[in-house]
């Protein structure tokens, strides 16, 4: 009976260990060719936690998310500004020459959040301003709690059924030999 006791106790744990938690999870987007964001082209890209890791919409959702980019200059001066689904997180001056300089994290909050968490994507906008200058985009990383939806399976009635008689014949066969 003791054993039996154990194992239940084992198996509660098992089922309890396995409830949703977040899992914090980095996209990262690093162009394979140079992307030249000047005063004719501008710089989007799309995270999609749904197609990349498993977002359900309506029963995932996000606590947290912040943004990391990186941008290099050859040389010039430039005003930019960074969007994200169109929520203006930074206006501001001059990539730093033949140096990769990283932007952020910028902590994602409210509307854009709350989209991120209906739709599990996020769409970075880079724009040259001043449309006088040029700079190169080299990645983006957005880092998001994600807390995936608890989902519980209900058992159905002859699965318990079976496991009732069978935990009765263990108690049963144990009272036999006593």
């Amino acid at each position: 009976m003791k054993q039996i006791a154990q194992f239940a106790a084992a198996a509660v744990a098992m089922i309890l260990s396995l409830s949703a938690g977040a899992a914090t999870i980095t996209d990262t987007y690093k162009p394979t060719a140079t992307v030249t964001i000047d005063q004719a082209d501008s710089f989007s890209h799309t995270f999609d936690f749904v197609k990349d890791y498993g977002f359900v919409m309506g029963k995932d959702s996000f606590n947290s998310a912040s943004l990391l980019v990186t941008l290099t200059d050859g040389g010039g001066t430039e005003n930019f500004t960074f969007n994200v689904d169109g929520t203006l997180i930074l206006d501001t001056k001059n990539v730093p020459n033949n140096t990769n300089t990283n932007y952020g994290p910028y902590s994602i909050t409210g509307t854009s959040l709350n989209d991120l968490s209906k739709t599990g994507k996020l769409t970075l906008n880079i724009i040259e301003s001043d449309k006088n200058g040029s700079f190169s985009f080299v990645s983006a990383a957005l880092t998001a709690d994600l807390v995936k939806a608890q989902t519980t399976n209900v058992p159905e009635p002859m699965s318990i059924a079976l496991m009732g008689l069978g935990l009765a014949g263990l108690v049963g066969a144990r009272r036999r030999k006593a």
